[in-house]
Order: structure tokens, then sequence, then C-alpha cells
């Protein structure tokens, strides 16, 4: 054969025909669905990392109030601490009720009204009405602390609502 024969012989390129819509869909729509899916999956979880995480640092902070008082032994300390502690989550706890003016009596009752299941005007509980800053108050402290945990467990409710505000 000549190379004029065989550039007779020579033919267009030709491009294969585009694939149906009904290939590519199926793969769209399941990326579209596993993408989608990871998003809702990463937004549940940041979201409910949040929401426990007023609850989980009031609780951090109560056992790191509990261990220093093992290892110092100081009544005063813990009074003044837990009674430091009790006002910072009230008032994430309860915003819109000003918990951080009140005093005394009135801030014993908030504590009552605020968790059915403790009573701070009894026992050790009245020592948050304004002994703590007494130079050594007289209280039970396994009862203070117990009653602190106790308050936490009623209003962890409201810090996990406040969470998701």
């Amino acid at each position: 054969m000549t190379a004029e024969e065989l550039l007779l012989e020579l033919r267009n390129i030709q491009t294969p025909p585009a694939p149906g819509w009904w290939l590519i869909a199926p793969a769209y729509v399941l990326g579209m669905v596993v993408i989608i899916g990871l998003i809702v999956l990463f937004i549940l979880l940041f979201r409910n990392r949040n929401t426990n995480r007023l609850v989980h640092q009031a609780n951090y902070d109560l056992q790191r109030i509990k261990n220093s008082h093992q290892l110092n032994g100081d009544s005063q300390l813990l009074a003044l601490n837990l009674s430091k502690w009790l006002k910072q989550v009230s008032m994430l706890a309860f915003p819109e009720l000003q918990p951080a003016s009140l005093n005394g009596q009135r801030w014993l009752k908030f504590l009552d009204r605020s968790s059915e299941a403790v009573c701070f005007s009894n026992g050790a509980g009245r020592l948050f009405a304004g002994s703590v800053y007494c130079c050594d108050p007289q209280f039970d402290t396994t009862e203070a602390i117990d009653l602190c945990e106790q308050w936490l467990l009623g209003i962890k409710h409201r810090l996990v609502a406040q969470g998701q505000a």
C-alpha cells in the first residue's frame, strides 16, 4: 500500500455518545445525600456538645471545690467557694431572674424555689444566707457539699436549656 491509499482509508475521529442522564443522576443524588447526612450529623453532635457544656463545667467546678477542701480542710474557704459557685451557676441557669442581686433570706428562698428537691432554708443551707463571711463558720461540710450536688441535679434541665439558647 502506498501512502496515498493509506490516507484514503483514514476516517475522522468519532467521539463516543454522551452517557445517558440515568447513569450520572444516581451518583449525584447519592453524593448529595451523603453530604447532607454528614452535615446533619455534625450539627447534631456539635449541638449536643454545647448543650451539655454548662452542666459539665458546673459539675467540674463543684468537684474541684470538693477536692480542694479535702486537701486543705479549710471550712471557711469551702463556704466561700460554694457560695460563689452557687451564685455563678444560678446566674447561668436563671439569667432572667437576676439572682446576683439576692442575699440573705431572699437568696435562700430563691435557691429553694429553683430546685424543689433541695431545701436551703434548713440545715447546712442556712450558711449561704450570709454566715459564709464569718471568721469561722460552723457547719457540716459534707452536708453543704451534698446540698450543692443535689441542687445542681435539680437545675440541670435549666442549664441544658440555657446551653441550647
